[in-house]
């Protein structure tokens, strides 16, 4: 499908910028190839650069910049908006936008649920947990969840609060 893809983006180029007879029969072979294929002008501009607005409204700025060069494979020209809105305007295709939205959504969230399992390996890495006598038997998620909370445990380092206050 690819090289009939780019047969599509040649013979579009064409259509646009040929001379005269070049570009009606450019024109009318793009037609028939799309028909054939079933592919349309979208998929024959998906590489061509168009900008774009990404809001990210409750996600990190370095976490989104980190993703869209991710995608991008360099650094991309972002731009504010000049709001106080969470927006970018950036410049890349169609298809690597999706791809930025895609990877921010599915990425954050699987951050976040890491940060909660970093929280509690923090916490009892430094212990700073509250005390209690639960008895029950744990499920075998809890299990799971605690296997990553004494796995994160064992990379931490310990802090230690020099006592200040003497009586």
């Amino acid at each position: 499908m690819s090289k009939i893809l780019e047969l599509a983006k040649k013979l579009h180029a064409l259509a646009e910028r040929g001379e005269n007879h070049e570009r009606e029969n450019a024109a009318d072979k793009l037609q028939r190839l799309m028909d054939k294929y079933n592919i349309s002008f979208d998929d024959i501009d998906s590489d061509k650069l168009q900008e774009f607005e990404l809001l990210y409204p409750g996600i990190d700025k370095k976490f989104v910049v980190q993703i869209i060069a991710n995608v991008c494979g360099k650094k991309v020209p972002l731009w504010s908006d000049g709001t106080k809105r969470k927006a970018f305007l950036i410049e890349c295709s169609h298809t690597d936008f999706l791809l930025i939205q895609a990877k921010i959504e599915f990425f954050w969230k699987v951050y976040q649920e890491e940060l909660g399992i970093f929280y509690r390996a923090f916490l009892h890495a430094n212990d700073l947990t509250v005390k209690s006598s639960n008895d029950r038997d744990l499920t075998s998620e809890e299990i799971a969840e605690l296997k990553l909370v004494l796995a994160m445990m064992s990379g931490m380092r310990q802090h230690k609060m020099e006592r200040f206050l003497t009586a």
